[in-house]
C-alpha cells in the first residue's frame, strides 16, 4: 500500500492527477482488502487532493470528509491533520470563510497537540489567508506573523546545522 501511495504522490507532483488518483484507488482497495482504516483515510484525503488540483472541490470535500470519518487520530495524526487543512482550503476555494477558518483551526490545534510545528505553521499561514481574503486584513497579519515566527525556527535550525 505504502508504494501505491508514493506512486500516486509522484503522480501528483508532476501534475498528472488522474493517474493519482487511480494509485490512491488502488491503494483504497488494498487498504479496504486488510481493514487498515488508517491507510484507508490516507487514500480517501490522496483522491481528495487529486479532486481539489483538478478545481472540483465538491468532490475533494466528500472525500476529505470520508478520510476524517475513518482514519484513527491515533495511528495518522498528521494525516489527519493535513486532511483538516486541505479541507479548509477546499471550503475557501468555494469562499466558505467560516468553515474554511473552522477546519483551519481544527488542524490547528491538533497539530499543537501533537507537537507538529510544521503542521501548525501551515495552518496558521491558511488561516491568515483566509482573513486576507476575506477581508480581514488585521487577523490576517497576526495569523502570519505567528506562521513567520515559527518558519523563523526552521531557519534558525537549519542555519546552525549546516554550521556544524
Amino acid at each position: 500500500m505504502y508504494a501505491l501511495n508514493n506512486l500516486a504522490i509522484s503522480h501528483f507532483v508532476v501534475g498528472d492527477y488522474i493517474k493519482a488518483i487511480e494509485f490512491h484507488q488502488q491503494q483504497l482497495e488494498r487498504a479496504r482488502n486488510v481493514r487498515s482504516h488508517a491507510q484507508e483515510g490516507i487514500a480517501l484525503s490522496g483522491i481528495g487532493a487529486a479532486y481539489a488540483a483538478l478545481g472540483d472541490y465538491e468532490k475533494a470535500i466528500n472525500y476529505y470528509n470520508q478520510s476524517l470519518g475513518i482514519t484513527p487520530i491515533e495511528s495518522a495524526p498528521q494525516w489527519k491533520s493535513l486532511t483538516l487543512r486541505n479541507l479548509g482550503n477546499a471550503y475557501l476555494a468555494q469562499n466558505d470563510y467560516q468553515k474554511a477558518i473552522q477546519y483551519q483551526q481544527e488542524s490547528l490545534a491538533l497539530s499543537r497537540t501533537i507537537g507538529d510545528r510544521y503542521g501548525e505553521m501551515q495552518a496558521l499561514g491558511n488561516l491568515g489567508n483566509t482573513y486576507a481574503i476575506s477581508g480581514n486584513f488585521n487577523r490576517a497579519i497576526e495569523y502570519q506573523q505567528q506562521s513567520l515566527r515559527i518558519l523563523s525556527c526552521f531557519s534558525g535550525c537549519f542555519n546552525t546545522a549546516s554550521e556544524i
